[in-house]
């Protein structure tokens, strides 16, 4: 997934405005992706135990197939 996040990143560059440069010490909350909070937290937890539950019960060959193309380099 690291992989695929860098490669998007690639093709989609982030411009970073005029405003940003102006006063560096002060983060422009726009431009922030995403805020912790507990319930996001609680979400994510939750999510990537739903995740890991199913992942956990595929069979071996299909759990195989999904972690060679997640990660070709794998073997």
């Amino acid at each position: 997934m690291l992989s695929d996040y860098r490669r998007r990143a690639k093709r989609n560059p982030v411009v970073e405005s005029a405003a940003a440069d102006e006063n560096p010490a002060e983060p422009d909350r726009e431009r922030m992706i995403d805020e912790r909070s507990p319930e996001r937290v609680l979400v994510g937890e939750a999510t990537l135990a739903q995740a890991l539950q199913a992942f956990g019960e595929l069979g071996d060959l299909t759990r195989n197939v999904f972690m060679l193309f997640r990660n070709p380099g794998a073997t």
